[in-house]
């Protein structure tokens, strides 16, 4: 009544607003009666005295009110504003009071009432009125000093009383809203209230209430009455059932959010779990933060619906209690984890147990909940695809509850259990994934390809996912691999997997997704599709040929056993084709009517089991005919699509595999009785002039292979097409050949069925050993294999594979790989990889021999540049021959006297380490050598001491990482000083220095990579620099749209996530890469490309395969005289057996390497001070102790002794050379100078 008093004076809604008061005024007399005497039906009387006297108060306060408004009305005077105000607050706080009275009395009376709910949710309505009131009020001046900060106040308390009725507050004993019908209205109340707040927003920013703004709470105001006022009724007397109509969109929202919820809590329990693990912890950290928020927002939403999101509320009483008991449960976890993560570790087991169970107790509570949802959609929805969206849904679930159980077995957390458990979720998957897609019970078969693609998509992502899972499950609980699978669930701020299934999910709920047909495929995948096609139309024949053997009674078993596995086969094969296998280079079908044809032969290829013998021919035409008008639809499709696809050739040369089952099919048919030997005949003949025209099409040597086998067949097929009679020996001898004819036929079909044809190149990388910078290397030639072979710009219609092996950085082992290699196929063209150089060393004799050309992606050592030893060899690593002018110029310029070299195995290091010593020697540096052994500690310290007592500060390390970390622990064990000058020749993998090394670790516990660091400050490193000086931003030859920059940052974002190629193979994330060889790994492929599409200007690709001399000398002159490219390591342009680069040349600083010069490619040095060169981190040893106290005692008798004798020695030399001046005059013997006599 006291707004419509102000709207009254402010001249709004003037006949209404006075109606409105006159009945709220008559209201409030008659129901104060009401309460303190009751009604004599539903009311009773005031339960206490305590009541009795507030309503009297009440009363007694509200008369003066009443006068006050009606003989008022109108009046805007600010003293009867003011007044106003004070006599309603006065009133406010009374009836709140009061209502306080009677939620005491109604708990006191232990009724089943909830008075806290019905008073809050009247406290909403009151809270209503009041802001309102108190915006005019501001607008009319009334106490313009607090009245905007009341008008805060009152909005805060609405908005707490708000979201206590709805999620409870325990601290108060006031219960969570549960009540599906009121949820329902309160839903209403939410959607009313955030079009209000904006109104009371306004006047908060402006600090002004505006006639506009006025005007605009008027109008916002009436629905949130309404609503505000049935929630109160429905609080008060709470509905049992009420009308639950959810619209399409609605029933797919339930679906999104509930799992969406699920996914978000499983996620935040794996995030908790990963931070324990030390599992990117700070990342951990925050996104634990952003999942709590979400899974906490998704379940809000659950439970309460959302008019602006067309968001219902529960769809059922039970599915509003099962969120309301998951409210309670995730308000207990989510806090738990979020009080706890900033210090958990993988040693607080209490923690990770409670995380681990009642988070897995959440989801599989969850899980019921979404079933309660599903079981009304199917009951009340059959309209809505509610088993898609579910499965979709779950899917996204699965994910991360996969991943979560990843990270428990990565901790050992119940390591069994976990185990099973993720093989289940994998299980559950993929179960889910294939019965989406080809149907299962309760499942339609997917029809739309855009849908389907859009599966195909989700399924690339799967499986690198799965492999990673697996890994775990086998006993790989690196940090590095739970790194890799955290990272493909969350790129930039998505999360790609999550993303996807989303994008699925939203198709199956329109039956349809959003693409443009037809869709993009490659030629390979064309190709690939098309051969498989053959492959499955052959197979419909060989189906019934052994059914049909197996009735005749030949070999029964064995052919039923053929039978049982080729229908396996063929069902197999023919949902890979359907639903598109990145793995086997298969789209999905690239138009809807393809897609329509292999649908109706998966129908009839289901139905096969069931028939019989009298049947089965009939059912094999069917299939045939079906088969063949779903691959010529895939011609045709693929000939719009790309004319380049030999897809009409490819199917003539898989219809030659067809008709040889087809024969055999209906020769045992003639054999049973129940065939045509004129359909027999027929099939020959159309065999013959296939094979034939096959042949004139292109000419290659197989076909006279397969021509020959088929003599061999063909007068024994003929012979019974002839005579209309076929015995079990014919039929047994005829099988047999046609196995031969297929046989021949083979390779024959893999050359017509592709235009694209295979160049094979070996890769021999150190993955493993002493020196293993592999993984690296191999990213990186990955990348630069499927760029070109993608682009089919460098070589149009070939397509490069690489055959991956390691070397282990041993020459004995690579040279045995290898030559295993090279004497298994003669496919290869070429070999590129190494970096150890005495691996180059041992294969380029190897691959000399056998004409391939070679090409080194390092191999940095002085003797690969000799032509004479290596006449056809070249590599693309920086030669580190300069590398020993610079220390000698850092030794003049810091005046190091001694530098000691220290090396792991003499028999690899100590030739490298002499050359060395004998440069430092030449230009008068002292030296000394010491070869140590990793598994030798006592030695190790024996030599670091040696240092330490000699003072040694300066030491230059041979060998792999984990001897140069134990050779500094080493040096600190024995006591030497820090801020010793260590040195490294040679490339590295990042931040190699910080790394927590188990064979360190082992003999010096405090030893970490943090110690190492530290002990390591100002160390001095010089390496080869692995990209271009200038022409960082220039376009590569090999890569098109790439430049240096670009691709660097494509091949480092590789590695660090982890690379997936485009046939479904992928390598693990390289927490420390070997930066410097990414782009020799690039080039060195490229280098190779572009020599092979030389010499294919001039010589076929068979030529290459098995070079003769002259060939193999033309391909090596080129690489080595001819060839220029513009690489990613920089210009690549070979002078002898080197490509030119430049030495780069580091400090360590802190945690990372700071450049402090360079080493052209001329030998030109720039370092010093000018570059950033610091030395204040090196410190002379520690200083000799103070020796013993010198025994003064006898210096002074020594002292009285010379005194008394000293005058008589004097006088002994004075005698002798005639004067004291002759004593001063003395020099030691032959030093004098021979005396001149004067004139």
């Amino acid at each position: 009544m006291q707004l419509e008093f102000l709207m009254i004076a402010k001249g709004v809604n003037v006949s209404k607003s006075k109606a409105n008061m006159e009945e709220s005024i008559s209201l409030f007399d008659s129901e104060h009666i009401v309460l303190r005497d009751g009604n004599g039906i539903d009311i009773v009387e005031a339960p206490s005295q305590a009541i009795v006297n507030v309503l009297g108060n009440v009363q007694a306060k509200f008369s003066p009110f009443k006068n006050l408004l009606k003989d008022n009305v109108a009046n805007t005077s600010l003293t009867v504003l003011t007044t106003l105000d004070d006599m309603g607050s006065e009133l406010y706080g009374l009836t709140q009071i009061c209502a306080s009275r009677y939620v005491d009395a109604i708990s006191g009376a232990g009724a089943n009432f909830s008075g806290l709910q019905v008073n809050t949710a009247n406290r909403q309505s009151m809270l209503v009125e009041k802001m309102a009131a108190e915006a005019f009020l501001l607008h009319f001046g009334v106490y313009p000093d607090t009245m905007l900060n009341r008008i805060v106040e009152t909005r805060t308390l609405f908005v707490d009383a708000h979201a206590g009725i709805l999620e409870g507050l325990n601290f108060v004993g006031l219960e969570a809203t549960v009540n599906k019908c009121i949820s329902q209205e309160m839903r209403l109340v939410t959607f009313f209230w955030d079009e209000f707040k904006g109104a009371i927003d306004t006047v908060i920013f402006e600090e002004l209430a505006s006639d506009n703004s006025l005007n605009d709470i008027v109008a916002k105001i009436a629905g949130l009455r309404t609503k505000a006022a049935a929630a109160t009724l429905a609080y008060a007397d709470p509905p049992l059932s009420c009308p639950t109509t959810m619209t399409r969109r609605q029933w797919q929202m339930a679906f999104d959010v509930s799992t969406r919820q699920l996914m978000h809590a499983q996620k935040a329990c794996r995030l908790f779990l990963q931070a324990a693990k030390g599992v990117n912890t700070l990342d951990s950290r925050i996104l634990f933060s952003n999942s709590d928020v979400s899974a906490t927002a998704d379940l809000k939403m659950m439970r309460e619906g959302s008019v602006a999101a067309d968001m219902a509320a529960a769809p059922t009483q039970l599915v509003s209690e099962k969120y309301g008991v998951m409210w309670l449960r995730w308000l207990s976890l989510g806090k738990f984890m979020a009080q706890n993560i900033n210090f958990v570790s993988d040693e607080d087991h209490r923690l990770l147990q409670i995380v681990e169970d009642q988070g897995k107790q959440f989801v599989n509570y969850g899980f019921e909940a979404l079933e309660s949802i599903f079981t009304e959609c199917k009951l009340k929805a059959p309209e809505v695809n509610c088993e898609e969206l579910k499965v979709t849904g779950v899917q996204r679930i699965l994910i991360q509850k996969a991943a979560f159980e990843a990270v428990l077995i990565g901790l050992e957390r119940n390591v069994t259990e976990n185990k099973k458990e993720m093989i289940q979720t994998i299980a559950r998957f993929e179960g889910s994934q294939s019965g989406l897609i080809h149907q299962q019970p309760g499942l339609p078969r997917t029809l739309d390809i855009c849908i389907l693609q859009e599966m195909k998509h989700v399924d690339d992502l799967w499986t690198p996912f799965k492999s990673l899972l697996l890994q775990v499950h086998d006993g790989d609980h690196s940090v590095a691999t739970l790194l890799t699978i955290w990272g493909m669930t969350w790129d930039a701020g998505v999360d790609p997997m999550s993303a996807q299934l989303t994008v699925a999910m939203r198709a199956y709920a329109e039956g349809r997704g959003v693409c443009t047909p037809p869709l993009t495929a490659s030629r390979q995948e064309l190709e690939s599709a098309i051969k498989e096609l053959g492959f499955l139309r052959a197979g419909t024949q060989k189906l019934a040929k052994h059914f049909l053997l197996s009735d005749i009674g030949t070999d029964s078993e064995e052919n039923m056993n053929i039978w049982h596995a080729t229908l396996k086969d063929l069902s197999t094969q023919l949902e890979r084709i359907m639903s598109g296998d990145t793995s086997a280079t298969l789209p999905v079908p690239i138009v809807q009517v393809v897609a329509d044809r292999l649908f109706d032969l998966a129908e009839d290829l289901a139905d096969v089991q069931s028939l019989t013998v009298d049947q089965y021919a009939h059912a094999s035409l069917n299939l045939l005919q079906k088969s063949e008008l779903a691959i010529n639809a895939y011609v045709d499709a693929t000939f719009d699509m790309d004319p380049n696809v030999p897809g009409a050739r490819s199917s003539l040369a898989s219809s030659l595999l067809m008709l040889l089952e087809k024969m055999c099919k209906e020769a045992v048919l003639v054999g049973l009785g129940k065939g045509s030997a004129a359909e027999l005949a027929s099939s020959i003949n159309d065999y013959e002039t296939s094979q034939q025209t096959l042949k004139a099409a292109v000419v290659i040597a197989q076909m006279e292979i397969v021509e020959s086998a088929w003599g061999e067949l063909q007068a024994k097929i003929k012979a019974i097409a002839s005579s209309g009679a076929a015995s079990d020996i014919a039929l047994s001898e005829i099988t047999s050949k046609a196995d031969a004819v297929k046989a021949a036929l083979l390779p024959a079909f893999d050359f017509y069925s592709v235009m694209t044809v295979s160049i094979d190149i070996l890769v021999p990388l150190p993955m493993t050993g002493r020196w293993s910078p592999g993984p690296t290397m191999k990213t990186a030639a990955m990348i630069a294999r499927d760029i070109i072979n993608q682009q089919q710009l460098v070589l149009p219609g070939f397509e490069i594979k690489l055959k991956f092996l390691d070397d282990q950085c041993d020459q004995g082992h690579a040279r045995r790989a290898v030559l295993e290699e090279f004497a298994g196929t003669d496919s290869w063209v070429g070999l590129a990889g190494m970096a150890c150089s005495s691996v180059c060393e041992s294969l380029a004799v190897v691959s000399s021999s056998m004409y391939i050309p070679t090409v080194g992606m390092d191999c940095s050592g002085n003797s690969l540049s000799d032509t004479s030893l290596f006449p056809d060899f070249v590599r693309l690593g920086v030669k580190t021959t300069s590398a020993k002018n610079v220390i000698i110029e850092w030794a003049k310029m810091f005046d190091w006297e001694h530098i000691a070299i220290v090396s792991g195995d003499p028999t690899i290091y100590r030739k490298e380490a002499t050359e060395y010593q004998e440069a430092f020697g030449n230009a008068g540096i002292g030296n000394s050598y010491a070869s140590l052994i990793e598994t030798d500690w006592q030695g190790m310290l024996l030599n670091m001491g040696a240092l330490k007592d000699g003072k040694r500060r300066v030491v230059m390390v041979f060998g792999n990482e984990t001897l140069f970390r134990m050779a500094v622990c080493a040096s600190a064990e024995v006591g030497s000083r820090e801020g010793m000058v260590w040195i490294s020749v040679g490339i590295r993998s990042r931040s190699w220095w910080i790394v927590n090394d188990e064979a360190v670790l082992q003999h010096s516990a405090s030893c970490t990579g943090s110690k190492v660091s530290s002990l390591l400050q100002g160390a001095l490193f010089i390496t080869g620099l692995g990209k271009s000086a200038s022409q960082a931003k220039q376009p590569l030859d090999c890569y098109d749209g790439y430049t240096s920059d670009s691709l660097l940052d494509h091949i480092n974002k590789s590695i660090a996530q982890g690379y997936n190629d485009v046939t479904g193979n992928s390598t693990g994330a390289v927490e420390h890469p070997h930066v410097e060889l990414m782009g020799a790994g690039a080039d060195a492929i490229c280098v190779q490309a572009k020599a092979i599409q030389h010499m294919l200007l001039d010589h076929d690709i068979s030529e290459l395969r098995s070079p003769k001399e002259a060939v193999y000398s033309k391909a090596v002159n080129f690489i080595r005289h001819e060839l220029q490219i513009e690489g990613v390591s920089g210009p690549v342009k070979f002078s002898g057996n080197d490509k030119p680069g430049r030495l780069g040349l580091w400090q360590l600083s802190g945690s990372e390497r700071i450049p402090v010069g360079t080493v052209y490619e001329n030998g030109t040095i720039e370092t010093g001070l000018s570059e950033g060169l610091r030395n204040e981190t090196w410190l002379p040893a520690f200083p000799e102790p103070p020796s013993e106290p010198f025994p003064m005692g006898y210096v002074v008798a020594s002292i009285g002794v010379f005194m008394i004798f000293c005058p008589v020695l004097l006088g002994c030399i004075v005698g002798h050379n005639g004067s004291i001046s002759a004593l001063f005059a003395w020099k030691p013997k032959g030093s004098r100078k021979q005396e001149t006599a004067s004139v």
